[in-house]
């Protein structure tokens, strides 16, 4: 079960920091929108 935890965790964790760095560079390749 602990495993299983594990990889939800991870996971989630990875989807969230893609986020932020699309979201960075949408920003810096794109500067007008707000």
């Amino acid at each position: 079960m602990n495993a299983v935890m594990a990889c939800v965790l991870l996971i989630g964790l990875i989807f969230v920091i893609l986020n932020q760095i699309s979201d960075a560079l949408y920003k810096v390749f794109d500067p007008r929108t707000r």
